[in-house]
């Protein structure tokens, strides 16, 4: 077996490869002298937990929620939709009916079963809490029914072919217990560290000292249970400090590390690496409501102003793929439409199109001018403190002054992230990520609507059009054919472009566990490897 494993996205609406990390011969371990837990490093820390606690984002939905609270459905290794919470279901009415059976043994945490009125309460619960859920439930949903405790009943105002993966815990999760919740206001949510969850592990505490989340295993769980007995989130203000972690033994898996730290782990004897597409990708996002990224023109000669292959080369080391094309499209996907337009490095252009604005450079001191007299000068937002997308910016600033575009750099703390520029649009540009899972569904255009960062779907009609025809369709072809239509418009409008796909890399110690299960978009760090590691020595493979 290599040093380095990966795996690919094959075609299909949900075909994905995942492999299942198996090493056939482990070094041999004293058990007796080691205890039974799965120590993980993640290089971001949690100064607190909950379901809902902001400036936390993907990874810790993965590696902390849903550990401790099963969602209904998950993807397994095949990339088929699977039973969790939900053991069933069935679509009626060409798409405008689900039926849910839920698990009759699940319990929450507490004791207490999971029932039905759960899940309506969690669904109700979350559409007050984020107005993304809100718009969609107002768009698509007519109601929920509960016509037993185990039993739900989703009636939609109109067919949307991707509802079983809104179910998923992208979509419109999270569930919650409504015993413990239905005191707590929707807006106070994310002050709650309550962590009662009905999933394989139980919350047990924030070591804010170790900067450690301790999970143990759930006895009681309805599912699978895990191999080991608990699992210790360790948590790095550095990958550096990560990685000798990992080196000396102080953990056993590394999650997400940047390729730049690949070299210095190959030589370990006893650590390997797993990089997996992650479906993730990095966009520039134009603000079409500010004067002047409201002119085409404009947008499109920023988009031609970067150098993409630079970009991707400098800030994944090239374990990505290099960007260009619309907003959240990725050659990888099976949607992907090659003769849409792909923005390159093109300064000439870039400045014949400006040309075409009136914008000059009258006192000659390299940038433009608008009409008013000010500089052509745009801000750019980037998640902060972290040097590897303030050095992105960097980049790109300098590549748009040469077309005689000033840009500020301005960075913002996560935690006000959603908040500012999802909901109230406080900026000009920024650089935002996508994981696209099930795209075009959930994200590419999605994302377009439900979070409209751009202001673009007030900008066009056929877009709109074109987007609720791509929903309601059931045919494969039919549904590549119309995003095929979308890309086509959206390269063109340009309300964005994508800088580069990234894949995650993690790094595991194969002296330590084995057995993890390695998914596309998640890499091993998922509630699925938790479930399924195995101490070195006496691991039994999973086929």
């Amino acid at each position: 077996m290599t040093k380095i494993e990966k795996i690919v996205l094959m075609t299909g609406v949900t075909s994905l490869l995942i492999l299942l990390l198996c090493n056939s011969v482990f070094a041999s371990v004293d058990q007796s002298s080691e205890d039974n837990t799965l120590r993980i490093g993640v290089s971001k820390v949690y100064d607190r937990v909950g379901f809902f606690p902001p400036g936390t984002g993907h990874s810790y939905y993965q590696s902390v929620i849903l550990p401790v609270n099963s969602p209904l459905i998950f993807v397994d290794m095949n990339g088929d939709m699977k039973p969790a919470l939900a053991k069933s279901w069935v679509n009626k009415d060409d798409g405008k009916t689900w039926i849910i059976h839920l698990e009759e043994k699940a319990k929450w945490h507490d004791g207490q079963p999971v029932t039905s009125r759960d899940l309506k309460f969690s669904s109700e619960f979350n559409r007050k809490r984020d107005s993304r859920v809100d718009e969609f439930m107002n768009e698509y949903l007519d109601s929920i029914e509960t016509p037993d405790e185990h039993t739900l009943v989703y009636k939609l105002k109109k067919p949307f072919s991707p509802f079983l993966s809104w179910l998923h815990p992208a979509g419109l999760s999270t569930i919650i217990p409504e015993h413990i919740w239905k005191d707590v206001s929707p807006d106070k949510a994310k002050e709650s560290d309550n962590m009662v969850g009905n999933g394989p592990f139980i919350f047990e505490k924030l070591d804010k000292v170790r900067n450690v989340i301790i999970l143990k295993a759930n006895e009681n769980y309805f599912g699978e249970k895990p191999n080991v007995s608990k699992v210790e989130l360790h948590m790095f203000k550095g990958a550096d400090t990560m990685l000798m972690a990992l080196k000396k033994g102080n953990i056993d898996v590394a999650g997400m590390i940047r390729g730049l730290s690949i070299p210095s782990l190959l030589s370990e004897t006893n650590i390997k690496i797993a990089v997996t597409p992650s479906g993730s990708v990095d966009n520039l996002i134009f603000n079409m409501r500010n004067y002047p990224l409201n002119i085409t023109a404009v947008r499109q000669a920023m988009a031609y102003s970067i150098d993409y292959k630079q970009l991707t080369e400098i800030a994944v080391l090239n374990y990505g793929e290099v960007g260009g094309y619309a907003p959240d499209v990725t050659p990888d996907m099976w949607w992907f439409d090659e003769t849409a337009i792909k923005y390159t490095r093109n300064v000439t252009r870039a400045n014949l199109l400006l040309n075409t604005t009136g914008f000059k450079d009258s006192d000659e001191d390299g940038i433009r001018e608008l009409p008013n007299g000010d500089d052509l000068s745009i801000d750019l937002y980037v998640p902060a403190p972290d040097a590897n997308y303030i050095r992105e910016a960097e980049l790109i600033r300098n590549w748009m002054k040469e077309s005689g575009i000033k840009v500020e750099i301005k960075g913002v703390d996560y935690s006000v992230w959603v908040d500012e520029f999802l909901h109230k649009h406080t900026f000009d540009t920024i650089i935002e990520g996508t994981t696209l899972i099930d795209s075009p569904f959930k994200s590419a255009y999605i994302d377009l609507i439900y979070c409209d960062m751009p202001g673009y779907k007030n900008e066009s009609q056929k877009f709109m059009a074109l987007v609720d025809s791509m929903l309601s369709e059931t045919s494969i072809k039919e549904q590549k054919k119309l995003s095929f239509d979308i890309q086509q418009m959206v390269s063109e409008d340009v309300p964005g472009v994508s800088l580069y796909s990234t894949q995650i890399i993690d790094a595991y110690r194969t002296d330590k566990f084995g057995g993890f299960v390695q998914l596309p978009f998640d890499g091993i760090v998922n509630y699925q490897s938790m479930i399924k590691a195995t101490r070195a020595g006496s691991l039994s493979l999973n086929a």
